[in-house]
């Protein structure tokens, strides 16, 4: 991936500012900054097992739970719970909540000894950290979490991105280390489509276009019938919004250390301009705005699509897999983060291509009686057993090690009861989306030989314009929230209506003028300052 050494320099910046934060307190108001020099000088002794002699009982509270074959499953019910709590003797009691039920226990004060949820979604962790619903972790990870602390200490960057904005540690995070794991999602095209039609693979906004054109009248699915639709959209995965950044352009981005909106940029006008003509003739599908997964899927099987924006597994795996005993031809490849022009660069913009820290964890409260044990708990998915057990489930049940390396049983790859890998696998283990580190040998065994490739493909983009995922005061927050979803609302409807028509692109300048009335420069001020905290400036 292009990610020009500016951003190294920012991580390290981070770190150099973090240190030289003073000593705080705990989760409240008056907490001061958390001292990372104490933290990194910090050796805690190795913790053994059983975690406690006598019998002890934790609870959580959780948001994350697995489904397979059409079945929810809780912590509590998959195979590498059960193991972790024999290995622990500790008792959990694990209770699935909605973000929805979470948030009235928050109200409530209702809350158990630990809570694991995705903590973007609800607001970040500092807010609660300052009104004493979680706690700090620092002194608790300095004398009782040796595993995840070895961690922070071997990556500067991800020390530096699980720390909030005060420099305290308020949760033990999902880590996803190496850059596979990170960059599973990137637009894809059918490449037997542009074999047929002996058309390369678009670089840049023209040549999208071209292939586009090409595919519309050339009948690639060989029916006949000019039924094909260049450009579907699943709406949980807009194609709309990532194709701003063939402009060098996103919702947010920044440009040498200055955070822009691209919608008050020129560049977004062309973008509107494009979206609206390519929409004009017939190149995107008249749906795209309310298309769901299940009509997404059905155009794709049904050999109507040629080109989307979707994800290495769910997507391009998911279709691959209904269409090999339908069509063996079908094939779908990435498509390269295009270019403007041949003069431009391709920016690949997705925050989680350069998040190695992902806000999904666990936090701990302070309803918890003993949060030495709930600190010792938690270490022990980063630990090398930890690790086996989280990603691979149980040794000679759901993997087995190769000379060292764990390689999944055929209770995974080929599971007597037709179970795909991904739903085998949820029985045993949770790979993904958990307080702990993601394995490389889980993405280089569950992804298939064309996954891999796409993903090699969207590595290639330009991520030197990407934002991380911010973290914001509690002023900050406030701020952005009210004023960036009444924007983002307004400019969603007027994007929508300029590009399937119902607005005249004349309207562009109004619509820009009425942004900027709205607030969108304090926006971006927030937001400047979250990213200067976050590079250390």
């Amino acid at each position: 991936m292009k990610i020009k050494k500016v951003i190294a320099i920012a991580v390290c910046a981070a770190l150099v500012s973090a240190m030289t934060g003073c000593s705080g307190g705990g989760g409240s108001k008056n907490a001061g900054e958390g001292d990372v020099n104490k933290l990194l000088a910090a050796n805690p002794q190795e913790v053994t097992l059983p975690l406690s002699d006598t019998p002890v009982k934790l609870t959580v509270a959780s948001t994350i739970s697995v489904t397979s074959a059409g079945q929810t499953f809780g912590l509590g019910d998959i195979e590498a719970f059960k193991e972790f709590e024999r290995r622990t003797g500790v008792e959990v009691e694990y209770q699935t909540v909605s973000e929805e039920k979470l948030s009235l226990m928050f109200a409530s004060n209702t809350l158990p000894d630990m809570i694991l949820a995705n903590w973007d979604n609800l607001g970040g962790t500092y807010k609660y950290a300052m009104d004493s619903q979680i706690i700090p972790l620092d002194e608790l990870i300095m004398e009782n979490s040796p595993n995840f602390l070895n961690i922070l200490k071997n990556d500067s960057s991800i020390l530096n991105n699980a720390l909030d904005v005060d420099k305290h540690l308020y949760l033990y995070p999902f880590i996803r280390p190496e850059e596979e794991l990170r960059v599973f999602e990137g637009f894809q095209i059918r490449q037997d489509w542009l074999d047929k039609l002996n058309l390369e693979t678009p670089q840049t906004v023209e040549d999208m276009y071209n292939v586009l054109k090409a595919f519309k009248e050339q009948d690639p699915n060989g029916n006949g019938q000019q039924d094909e639709i260049p450009i579907i959209s699943d709406k949980k995965l807009p194609f709309a919004d990532h194709a701003m950044n063939w402009f060098g352009i996103d919702t947010f981005y920044q440009e040498n250390g200055e955070v822009k909106c691209g919608w008050v940029q020129p560049e977004y006008k062309e973008f509107l301009e494009t979206m609206s003509k390519w929409y004009s003739e017939g190149l995107i599908d008249a749906d795209y705005l309310t298309c769901d997964t299940t009509q997404f899927r059905s155009k794709a099987v049904n050999e109507q699509a040629g080109v989307w924006y979707g994800r290495a597994a769910g997507t391009l795996g998911t279709l691959e897999a209904a269409m090999s005993s339908v069509n063996p031809d079908f094939s779908i490849v990435g498509v390269p983060w295009l270019k403007k022009d041949n003069n431009s660069e391709g920016y690949a913009m997705p925050a989680k291509y350069i998040d190695n820290v992902i806000n999904i964890g666990i936090a701990i409260t302070p309803n918890c009686q003993n949060p030495e044990l709930a600190a010792k708990w938690c270490d022990y998915a980063y630990g090398e057993e930890g690790h086996l057990l989280f990603n691979f489930g149980i040794e000679g049940q759901s993997y087995n090690l190769d000379n060292g390396v764990p390689v999944y049983s055929s209770e995974i790859t080929a599971n007597p009861n037709g179970l795909s890998m991904g739903e085998a696998l949820a029985r045993y283990a949770i790979p993904g989306n958990y307080a702990m580190e993601q394995s490389i040998h889980y993405f280089n065994q569950f992804m298939t030989g064309s996954q891999k490739n796409a993903i090699n493909i969207w590595k290639e983009g330009n991520t030197s314009r990407t934002l991380p995922t911010l973290k914001y005061t509690q002023e900050e927050l406030e701020l952005a929230n009210n004023l960036k979803n009444e924007i983002n609302t307004y400019v969603s409807e007027m994007q929508s209506k300029i590009i399937v028509g119902r607005e005249p692109m004349s309207s562009y300048d109004t619509m820009i003028e009425r942004i900027k009335s709205m607030g969108i420069d304090k926006v971006t001020e927030s937001m400047q300052k979250a990213y200067n905290r976050a590079i250390g400036k």
